[in-house]
């Protein structure tokens, strides 16, 4: 009889198949207890974690799989930037979501030396109150946007 017990990398992260799927077991929702080695090919089995902001922002390497928020207490509008390549180096495949909640001030989503293209156009664009927008990092230096409410 095979033995079907996943393996473990420590605090409770189990090995579930050939591809490192990495899931959490157990109460702990602790994220920083994933080693830095399997961060990765470790894949959340528990949606986008929000990174509330109400300030300008840059982007960090934590923010990789995770949806960004402005809420709607802040009238603002905000500077939200995706940092270069250089100094940031999020995998090719990096996903962050943005959701702009209603009556929170407009996001510019600024790039610094590297590319963001929203259909033709390249350059920061605006996402209005309301407005969702997701990023995907497709090269070393070029991310994809897409979404609503953005101009």
């Amino acid at each position: 009889m095979v033995d079907k017990t996943l393996p473990t990398l420590g605090s409770g992260i189990a090995v579930a198949d050939a591809d490192l799927f990495l899931t959490r077991q157990g109460a702990d929702t602790d994220d920083t207890k994933i080693p830095a080695s399997a961060l990765a090919t470790y894949q959340r089995a528990d949606g986008a974690p929000q990174n509330s902001q109400s300030a300008d922002y840059t982007f960090v390497i934590g923010d990789a799989g995770k949806h960004i928020y402005h809420p709607a207490a802040d009238t603002t509008p905000r500077t939200w930037t995706i940092p270069d390549n250089a100094s940031v180096a999020f995998k090719v495949g990096t996903v962050i979501a943005i959701a702009n909640e209603n009556a929170a001030g407009a996001i510019t989503l600024a790039i610094t030396t590297d590319t963001l293209r929203w259909g033709s156009s390249t350059g920061s664009r605006t996402i209005a109150a309301n407005g969702t927008a997701s990023l995907l990092k497709v090269t070393s230096t070029l991310w994809r946007l897409t979404g609503d409410g953005i101009t």
